[in-house]
Formats: structure tokens, sequence, C-alpha cells
């Protein structure tokens, strides 16, 4: 009895933070964690002899997770609080990259990745939700740069660090990744500590998935639902150019894993060398409306022309540039996001950020594995397409001072 009482006093007098500082090396870990396995998937699907749209199909499983949860994590959020959610979030990710280890058919992949899906979602929204609670209102677009800048850098990392275990051994890889999921949840439930709870007015009490857009159509209609249509359709033509590249390395170009990983974290450090410098300034004048037009109409053409021609110089120069646009899409989004935080609480905006979010990419990655599948060409005009409608959505609104 004595025995328990003093552990219990002990984990009492544990001395907890609210830093930013502390938030940021917690989520910068766990990105690499979460990365890790990305570049083994197409290794383990052509191994493994499955169909080249798994990869679409498992995605999209992941996706789906995250969208049909998302309302949940936001209902928790806002009961139980964010530390644990989030903490929550990590060791269910674990769990379902365990699963995800000893997956070798189809169904079972896609379940595991459903499993995997449904915890990242919510781990991810904390993290924005996180980020809005600890900022400043003059703050919250720099922090919510820097988010994205991480995520760029950890997933780079992720990839780099993946990609050459392996190639060494496929099992190692998922237990570094399984062990790094758990612990970044545990010290995050020990050190932390969040924001009252009990004082947030606004609380979600639904757990229909549609519901973030129920509840936002009766504030702002018109600057939701395009907010909606942007963020849903440029998320379709990323992820479906992300999945698609990471499987034609190996599939069409025979790349190892570690050329897989390599390739993505020098991208991720040419992303980073744009968002420290060109992302900052932009970030510091608050200025995301002409920088957000210019990356989805780039993004769009670059995914035209590989429908054309992928002669390798082109197919990898035109990559390079991507990516770098796509690193300052996920700060200029989040800054949008972050802009209609004005009009209702900071989880429920990020929970329809996420669904929708969640949303364009199931649709974006079970559709880009079925069109591979079909015709590869037409995979890369589809992401092209997707990305020039939301090019098309945004410049609408913002010509209508619905921004």
């Amino acid at each position: 009895m004595d025995v328990w009482y003093n552990h219990r006093m002990n984990s009492q007098r544990i001395k907890k933070t609210s830093s930013l500082y502390f938030l940021f090396v917690l989520f910068f870990l766990e990105l690499i964690a979460a990365n890790l396995a990305h570049p083994a998937t197409p290794t383990i699907i052509v191994e493994r002899q499955l169909p080249s749209s798994t990869f679409g199909y498992a995605f999209a499983a992941m996706a789906l997770g995250s969208f049909l949860f998302s309302p949940l994590w936001a209902y928790l959020n806002d009961r139980i609080g964010r530390v644990h959610v989030f903490s929550l979030g990590c060791y269910g990710y674990a769990f379902g990259q365990l699963l995800f280890l000893f997956a070798t058919q189809l169904w079972l992949i896609v379940f595991a990745r459903f499993i995997a899906g449904v915890f990242v979602g919510g781990v991810m929204m904390t993290q924005l939700v996180l980020i809005l609670d600890h900022s400043m209102s003059s703050d919250r677009a720099v922090n919510l740069s820097i988010h994205a800048t991480l995520f760029t850098v950890g997933g780079a990392l992720g990839y780099l660090l993946g990609g050459f275990l392996a190639d060494v051994n496929i099992y190692l890889m998922f237990v570094i990744q399984i062990v790094m999921l758990a612990s970044t949840g545990l010290i995050f439930h020990l050190f932390f500590k969040g924001i009252d709870v009990s004082q947030i007015e606004d609380k979600s009490s639904s757990f229909n998935p549609l519901r973030f857009f129920k509840l936002v159509i009766q504030i702002k209609p018109i600057e939701f639902l395009l907010f909606s249509a942007v963020v849903f359709l440029s998320m379709i033509g990323t992820i479906a150019f992300d999945q698609i590249f990471n499987f034609y390395l190996k599939d069409q170009l025979s790349f190892p894993a570690s050329m897989n990983g390599i390739i993505k974290a020098a991208f991720g450090l040419m992303s980073l060398l744009v968002n420290i410098t060109l992302g900052r300034l932009i970030i510091q004048k608050r200025w995301f409306k002409f920088p957000l037009t210019v990356v989805l109409l780039s993004a769009s053409a670059i995914s035209l022309i590989l429908f054309v021609t992928r002669e390798l110089t082109i197919f990898m120069s035109l990559s390079i540039i991507f990516f770098i646009l796509n690193s300052l899409y996920l700060i200029l989004v989040q800054v949008y996001s972050g802009h209609m935080s004005m009009y209702a609480s900071n989880a429920t905006v990020m929970g329809l950020y996420n669904a929708i979010r969640s949303l364009g990419m199931v649709f974006g990655s079970f559709l880009a594995g079925s069109i591979y599948q079909l015709n590869i060409a037409s995979s890369f005009g589809f992401a092209g397409l997707t990305l020039g409608l939301s090019a098309f959505f945004f410049i609408f609104a913002v010509t209508k001072n619905r921004v």
C-alpha cells in the first residue's frame, strides 16, 4: 500500500510544461516516426505480389479511418483534454503499425491501415489544436507555419531513416517505429500540461463526420463551403501525386526503399530552405492569397506536363519543384485554416479541416491507385486536374471577397 501511495505521489510531483518548444520537439519526433514505414510500403506491395492499386487502397483506408473518426477526436479534445487524445492517438497508431507489420493479404493491409488512420487522425488534429491553444492571436500564423515546416522536415527525415532501415530489415524498421510512437505518447502524457477544457463553451456534441459542415454552414456558409472545396480538391491532387510518385519509383524505376528515402529527404531539405526564406516572408506579411493561387496553379501545370512525358530528367526535375511547392502549400493552407478559426472554436475548425483533408486523401489515394493500374499517364493527369479545380475555387473565393 505504501509503495503504491509513494509511486502516486511521485507521479503527481512530476513537473509539467506548457511550452510551445516542448510541443514542437514532440511533434517533430512523432512526425519522424509516422513516416518511417512509407518508403517501405511500395517494397512490401511488390514483394508480397499484391496488385499495384494496393498502394492507393491502403492509403485510402488510412485516410477513411481519419475522416470517420475526426468528430470523435474533436469531441474528446473538448471533453477529456488534448493531452489524453494525443497520447491515445500515438498508442493506437503504434498498434495499427503492428497489425500492418504482419499483414500479408490485401484485406489485412487495408484493415491495418484503417486502424492506423483512426488514431493518426486524432494525433494530427490535436497537434493543430494544441498550437492554436498555446499561441497568441498574433502568433498563430507563425506557429502554424513552424508546424508545417516540421511536417515537411520530419517527413523527409522519417523517409530517409525508414528507407535505410527497410533495406537492412523491414521488421526492424517497424519495431523502431512502434516504439517511437508509443514513447512519444507516454512522454507527452507525463510531461505536458494542457489547457483546462472545462472552460470551453463551444463543445462538440455529435459523432457524425459531416457535422462540421452543419456547424459552420450556420456561421459563414459561403466562406466555409469554398474553404472546404479548396482543401478537398487540393488534398486530392497533392496526395494523388505523392502516392503515385512513391510507387512509380519502385514499380517503374526499380529503386530500393533507401533510394526512395534519400530522394524524399533531399526534397525535404530543399523544401526547408524555401520555407525558412520565402515561406517565412509570406507568413510575416500575412500574405497568403496570391502565393496559394500561384502554388496551386503551378502544381497543376507540373502534373499535367507529366501526363504527357515522363522522361527521367524531366520527371525528377519537375517532381523536385512539385514537392517544394507542396511544402509551401502546407503552410499556406494551414494559415488559411487558422484564418477561419475566428468564426468557431479551434477544435471545431481544425476538426472540419482534418475531416475535409482526410476525405480528400481517401478519394485522392483510392482514385490514384485505381487509375494508375489502368494507365500510369492518366493518374498524373488526374492529379493535375483536381489541383487546377482547387485553384479555380480559391480564385473565385478571393475575387468575391470570401476569404
